[in-house]
């Protein structure tokens, strides 16, 4: 995925989109990305 695609992902996880969020989840741990992982929990808990 380039980094144009995941900005656009970012924000659509970002304006509420949960299958956005839910696939940066997914990306996150494939590249054992635990900050992203970190900042991904942090707004779930905004969301709910």
């Amino acid at each position: 995925m380039s980094d144009e695609e995941l900005a656009g992902l970012r924000a659509r996880a970002a304006a509420g989109d949960r299958d956005a969020s839910d696939e940066l989840v997914e990306l996150a741990g494939e590249r054992g990305d635990l900050d992203e992982l970190r900042r991904l929990a942090a707004a779930a808990t905004r969301w709910t």
